[in-house]
């Protein structure tokens, strides 16, 4: 008790200048520790957290955004869909070529001509289609030889016709000696792609 009663002797001769100085610096010191080991720690969490928020928001209203769409998406994917069957049935894969071939070659049959030469080449890869060209000579009329070319280009499965040569077979003859240069393409799947 008596430190208590010296301490507050002390206290008691300082000039009452000095006592508020101390007083207020004493406040001020206890309020700076308080800001520097409680509040500001928490306030810039406070600031990072509204931040996260913020993003987090914005996230959400994107979100938003695309399931507002999800419908056209579906729409767009079915619609992509239905193309790539359409794609799938004008390029065959590789069963179907030989069919394709043969088609082709019955055409010349049903049109009156007669082949010389019916020969598929080697096929080229184009990325995810193959090109597969055709060499034909043919012997026939005019008209028959068109017949056949418009029946060829006009088939379900693309077949481009693109070099095409004709002469008489003999002169003054109606018969005509035709070469042809075609191709024809076929859909590689990922599978054959990933193998070479």
């Amino acid at each position: 008790m008596r430190y208590l009663d010296n301490l507050i002797e002390k206290v008691e001769a300082i000039k009452p200048t000095y006592r508020i100085v101390i007083f207020a610096g004493t406040v001020l010191l206890i309020f700076a520790i308080f800001y520097f080991l409680s509040f500001s720690p928490k306030a810039k969490r406070i600031d990072q957290l509204k931040n996260e928020i913020s993003n987090l928001e914005m996230r959400i209203k994107k979100a938003k955004a695309l399931a507002r769409r999800l419908p056209e998406f579906k729409k767009k994917a079915e619609k992509m869909e239905k193309q790539f069957r359409v794609a799938l049935e004008l390029l065959p894969n590789q069963r179907e070529i030989p069919s394709l071939l043969e088609r082709i070659n019955h055409i010349g049959i049903e049109t009156d001509l007669v082949f010389q030469v019916f020969r598929p080449g080697r096929e080229k890869s184009e990325g995810f289609y193959s090109q597969i060209p055709i060499y034909v000579e043919l012997e026939g009329k005019f008209h028959n030889i068109m017949e056949f070319m418009y029946k060829v280009t006009t088939m379900k499965r693309i077949v481009n016709v693109f070099d095409i040569r004709m002469n008489p077979k003999e002169k003054f003859s109606t018969q005509l000696r035709t070469t042809i240069k075609a191709a024809t393409y076929r859909f590689v799947p990922d599978v054959e792609k990933r193998k070479k």
